[in-house]
């Protein structure tokens, strides 16, 4: 009986070791199931992913790339170009200006090429003469020429100079990627080539062509790192472009993918038939593989690569294994150890969990500890860990980079304003000559009325290119926080009928008159800063004036809430023009914004004035806002808040009433290195009946005002030898403000250029150009100065 149930039991003993051995089985087969399936969408994810960060890294290059394109077709050499080869003259090859500006293009096309290691070449080519080259730099390895004579050749043939002049304005024509040829001869490098038009006055007469390593893309990708995956790139024609075997630097020797070799092999035979964006199992190579196929451009639906990702199946499967212990361990315990088991189970548990509590604790006090070891009893803690780990790490270096890019945006500020100063110097010196001798020659020639109107017409377009530039400068100040804001009393209806006064003329030969309606007069005075008020609504009449062609302008002007108490003045520019629709009015006060890109062929400007307009009255805590229909005109309001006053005896200036004052007395001291400049002060100091001497550099005026007893030193801020600057402190040493009046006399007026000419010891900053009237009312307080000195 006893033997009989031992046997009994020993069958049921071996009946449940079978049930748990098959069901064990049937778990570990399920798993086995369940964790290739997990492995194989997972791989898929993981490429697809890789993909994904490939063809958007491409995107931005080429983005990238476009972008400068763009840009070397808006600087104003390549605008000067244009419009030179525009014009058809004969002998255009040797027009001074069309060398001068074809210089200054190659100059930037090198600066280019300097910072983008990946271009190789940058080109103009001109619409005429079959496409000859107008201006090419090359790259040699770290040096850059300057191509220029016979070496310049005709590409008027090439698909790409064909397919860049049939794009609009802004859009950039991308190449399909090629090997590139010099004089018929293949250099061995594939090149992607990049191009857009180059317009006069909406006609191409030229595109602008760079050229770029194609390789040079994927540098970035590949100092980040591929890992375990390798890569294959081929172009539309079935030519492989690159074909790279990828292994991380911390793997060992034996876990680096397949040659390069294999990866032809397999991509060359079997990319057209590869689905895209699905996993495929390879046999040669051993290894998965998932295609996607990127289009380069939007213009030529044939223009793309295909890119091939590759896993060697080796990583794909190694995990499996690690993935079925587990659970074969977990069910061989609870069949030789349950008990064991269950005693252990909460100290396994928890041990690891307060490892990992003071493990983030220590990270979250800015330490990373290395110590991940600790983990290693429990996979996935350590799993978890291990991720905490590589996260604060992440964040680490993302702080850096942070850190980094937060230095690299702050040079580029100090670049851009550098540029802007060297700018506004290079464009106020030849100013400073044209309006001053315009000014000049006017007052000579009063009763000459053909040469007197093309005077003002020079005079007219030069005070456009200053307006101009005076934009550009106050919409840097305006991004950097600089402009400033200074409210005094001033009348009204002076401040606006000054400005009814210089448009009048422009209105008026257009047969667009200019209206004020006002209950205020010249008794009433407001808080104001009058610069920028003027400014602002100068803006706004201008551009009335501009875009009427038939009707007129009208200003009102009116007190708006009560008195002491949101009191505001408020200011309608209204006209008959061509109106706007309501998308462009949506972005009228953007920068760079007009109407439509016709607009600034036909009406010029520079689309900053109304976004000037609006930052300076929101600085005066203020709004301005605009009505208008498309036909039927537009309305600009303007509403300030400022307290109102009224003068009760109304002082007339002395300057309006009387002559232009001579002050013969007066000794001034020029320093000056331009002799353009030189002959335009001088003349102007003459005309106020005083006879100054000229010196050429800040060493020789420091000599000059040891010498002669001087009332006055206009000094230019750069010059040879020794600068204005240096010559106004070695001044000072001798000299107090009080005894010699040095005014700083510059192109360069940029905030900093001012303080730093105060530093130096300067009593005033005079902008060149220099206005006859802002001379007179400095020489008058000079003159000034010295009589209550003398009494």
């Amino acid at each position: 009986m006893f033997r009989s149930q031992q046997s009994i039991s020993q069958k049921l003993i071996t009946f449940c070791a079978i049930v748990s051995v098959v069901g064990f089985g049937l778990v570990f087969l399920s798993s086995l199931i369940q964790n290739y399936r997990s492995n194989l969408e997972l791989a898929q994810l993981k490429m697809i992913e890789q993909v994904d960060v490939i063809e958007e890294h491409i995107s931005d290059q080429i983005e990238g790339k476009a972008k400068d394109v763009l840009f070397l077709a808006q600087i104003p050499a390549t605008i000067q170009i244009s419009q030179l080869i525009a014009s058809n003259r004969e002998n255009i090859d040797r027009d001074p200006q069309l060398s001068y500006w074809t210089q200054q293009l190659g100059t930037t096309f090198a600066a280019m090429l300097k910072t983008r290691p990946s271009y190789q070449q940058i080109r103009y080519i001109g619409l005429n003469n079959s496409g000859r080259e107008v201006v090419r730099v090359d790259r040699n390895g770290s040096e850059f020429k300057v191509i220029s004579g016979d070496a310049l050749q005709e590409k008027g043939d090439r698909y790409y100079f064909k397919e860049a002049l049939k794009i609009e304005p802004g859009d950039v024509y991308i190449s399909r990627i090629d090997e590139n040829y010099e004089n018929g001869e293949a250099t061995g490098v594939w090149t992607l080539r990049l191009a857009t038009p180059a317009f006069h006055q909406g006609q191409a007469v030229g595109i602008l062509v760079v050229n770029s390593e194609f390789s040079s893309i994927f540098r970035g990708i590949e100092r980040g790192g591929m890992g375990a995956f390798s890569y294959t790139i081929s172009n539309s024609e079935g030519k492989i472009l690159l074909a790279k075997g990828q292994g991380s630097s911390s793997q060992n020797q034996d876990q680096t993918p397949f040659s390069s070799s294999q990866l032809l092999k397999s991509f060359v035979l079997g990319v057209d038939e590869i689905p895209e964006n699905k996993l495929t199992l390879l046999s040669e190579p051993d290894a998965s593989f998932i295609k996607r196929r990127f289009k380069l451009s939007a213009f030529d639906s044939e223009n793309y690569v295909n890119l091939g990702i590759f896993l060697p199946h080796r990583f794909l499967f190694s995990s499996l294994g690690n993935r079925l212990l587990l659970p074969g361990i977990f069910w061989t315990c609870i069949i030789i150890g349950a008990l064991y088991v269950s005693i252990r189970f909460a100290k396994s548990i928890t041990d690891p969990i307060e490892r990992l509590i003071k493990y983030i604790k220590d990270i979250s006090h800015g330490h990373i500890p290395d110590g991940l070891k600790q983990f290693q009893s429990d996979p996935d803690i350590q799993a978890l860990a291990t991720a905490i780990h590589e996260m604060a790490k992440e964040v680490k270096n993302q702080n850096i980079e942070i850190q980094r890019k937060q230095e690299h945006v702050l040079k580029i500020s100090h670049f851009k304003s550098e540029f802007l100063a060297n700018m506004s110097h290079e464009i106020r010196t030849p100013l400073n000559g044209i309006i001053g001798m315009c000014e000049v020659l006017e007052t000579k020639i009063r009763d000459q009325s053909e040469p007197r109107r093309i005077l003002n017409v020079i005079s007219s377009s030069s005070e456009t290119l200053l307006a101009v530039l005076n934009d550009i400068l106050d919409f840097s100040k305006i991004e950097s926080g600089e402009i400033s804001i200074d409210p005094i009393p001033c009348s009204i209806t002076k401040t606006i009928g000054h400005l009814v006064e210089l448009h009048n003329s422009i209105a008026s030969a257009k047969g667009v008159p200019i209206e004020v309606k006002t209950d205020f007069d010249e008794l009433d005075m407001a808080v104001l800063d009058p610069v920028r008020i003027q400014q602002v609504v100068g803006n706004l009449i201008s551009n009335g004036v501009k875009f009427t062609e038939n009707g007129k302008v009208l200003i009102e002007i009116t007190k708006v809430g009560t008195a002491h108490r949101d009191e505001r003045l408020k200011i309608v520019v209204s006209d008959t023009g061509i109106g706007m629709t309501p998308d462009q009015i949506k972005t009228v006060f953007q920068p760079f914004k007009q109407a439509e890109g016709s607009t600034t062929r036909r009406f010029g400007g520079t689309g900053l004035g109304l976004s000037i307009a609006k930052s300076l009255i929101e600085c005066m805590n203020g709004m301005i806002y605009v009505k208008s229909k498309l036909g039927r005109g537009s309305q600009f309001c303007v509403e300030i808040p400022t307290k109102f006053s009224r003068e009760k005896v109304l002082q007339k200036s002395k300057a309006d009433v009387q002559p232009i004052q001579r002050y013969p007395q007066l000794k001034v001291l020029v320093a000056e290195d331009n002799a353009v400049n030189q002959i335009v002060i001088e003349t102007k100091l003459n005309g106020f009946g005083i006879q100054p001497r000229i010196v050429n550099n800040g060493l020789e005026a420091v000599t000059a005002a040891q010498e002669g007893n001087f009332d006055l030193i206009l000094m230019d801020c750069h010059m040879p030898v020794m600068d204005g600057f240096q010559a106004t402190i070695e001044i000072r040493k001798t000299f107090s403000k009080d005894e010699l009046n040095i005014f700083a006399l510059t192109a360069s007026v940029l905030q900093a250029d001012i303080e730093r000419c105060l530093e130096a010891g300067m009593n005033e900053v005079l902008a060149k150009p220099i206005r006859k009237e802002t001379l007179a009312t400095h020489l008058a307080k000079i003159d000034r100065q010295q009589k209550e000195q003398a009494a």
